[in-house]
């Protein structure tokens, strides 16, 4: 799952993994691309075993790949958005078992109003693909 803008600048990483992985049409990976995280995204969820959120990142170093746990405390929507912990924590309380989703960020510098991306993200994109792509084929 991509999460990004692809109007503003290095937040469009996401998308374009996500495209580019969609080209290599890897057996029992399916790519989804939205805006943002939203808690209706938990009835997606259930239905595989493996999630991964690719997404831009305005902090971290380079490229940065953790698996997500819930949070002890039950999670608060003040707004639309979500965090991929919140939504860790949400289906656990729905579906009553753990989600195998990790989260894997690439850090940019630039996030305005314009397409391409920065020099970093640029350099922080390709390490991302190279790695995702190891990752999906070493475990299919």
């Amino acid at each position: 799952m991509a999460c990004g803008n692809v109007l503003r600048e290095d937040d469009a990483a996401g998308p374009w993994l996500a495209e580019h992985l969609d080209e290599l049409a890897i057996p029992g990976v399916d790519i989804l691309i939205v805006h943002q995280l939203q808690v209706e995204l938990v009835e997606v969820f259930k239905d595989y075993d493996q999630i991964i959120v690719v997404d831009a990142s305005f902090t971290g170093s380079g490229v940065e790949w953790n698996r997500v746990e819930a949070p002890q405390d039950p999670p608060n929507f003040a707004t639309h958005h979500s965090s991929p912990q919140k939504l860790q924590s949400v289906f656990n309380q729905c579906y009553n078992r753990d989600l195998d989703l990790y989260v894997l960020t690439s850090r940019g510098e630039s996030f305005g109003y314009r397409e391409g991306f920065s020099p970093e993200m640029t350099q922080n994109l390709l390490e991302a693909y190279f790695f995702l792509v190891g990752f999906l084929l070493g475990r299919t």
